[in-house]
């Protein structure tokens, strides 16, 4: 107010900085899985959303298996960035599988959950019945059995044979192999058996897949 007195403006200036990031999907789905396919593995994209650089520095997962991630943290994300890391799940038992895992940022005090979820199949076919009986037979005639192998998975599986291992046992049909099943389907295995003398005999019936892993099955 006094006139005499020297007015000085002084411009204040200022910045805030924001924080955060993104996990992209929230939900990493497996789908089926087989034990030849395992890790189910499955990319997280990961996006600075803040202004300034983050630390990627744990991966904390509820989740009945063990769980690697590509690359190796802790990881950078600097401000702007987008990123991947890719996450490997290897289920510890057959059937449906879910959990979640959190990424941690330690240093901003952040974090995202990511929810997981699947299924992991056995791929070996199923030889019924077990065991296989053809009862008596005389020598010379000809004892008719038949078995059937199911195909569990929810894919084609490929039989390359079906096998006796002692030859009194045969296989007569299918006549030709390998035999594609379709899903949660079976096929129908016929058998001979032809005793050459007095005796009990047994053997054992194996079934032989190619896909949708290399497995096989056995009954007496």
């Amino acid at each position: 107010d006094a006139p005499s007195l020297p007015t000085l403006d002084v411009p204040l200036l200022g910045h805030k900085d924001s924080v955060g990031f993104l996990a992209i999907p929230d939900t990493l789905d497996a789908g089926e899985i087989y034990t030849c396919t395992l890790p189910a593995v499955l990319p997280v994209e990961l996006i600075n959303t803040g202004t300034v650089n983050l630390r990627i520095d744990s991966l904390d997962a509820t989740f009945a298996g063990a769980l690697q991630t590509t690359p190796t943290l802790p990881h950078p994300l600097m401000s702007g960035e987008v990123d991947t890391i890719t996450v490997s799940l290897f289920p510890s038992a057959f059937g449906p599988f879910s959990g979640s895992i959190t990424i941690v940022s330690e240093n901003s005090k952040l974090w995202k959950n990511v929810h997981i979820r699947g299924i992991l199949l056995p791929t070996r076919p199923i030889v019924r019945p077990s065991p296989v009986i053809f009862g008596f037979t005389s020598v010379g005639d000809t004892g008719v059995q038949t078995a059937y192998v199911r195909n569990p998975t929810q894919v084609p599986m490929t039989i390359e044979s079906v096998t006796a291992a002692d030859p009194v046992f045969t296989v007569t049909s299918p006549a030709t192999w390998p035999v594609v099943i379709p899903p949660l389907d079976s096929i129908p295995v016929a058998l001979t058996f032809l005793p050459v003398s007095e005796g009990t005999f047994t053997s054992t019936l194996t079934a032989v897949a190619s896909s949708p892993c290399p497995d096989s099955a056995s009954v007496q």
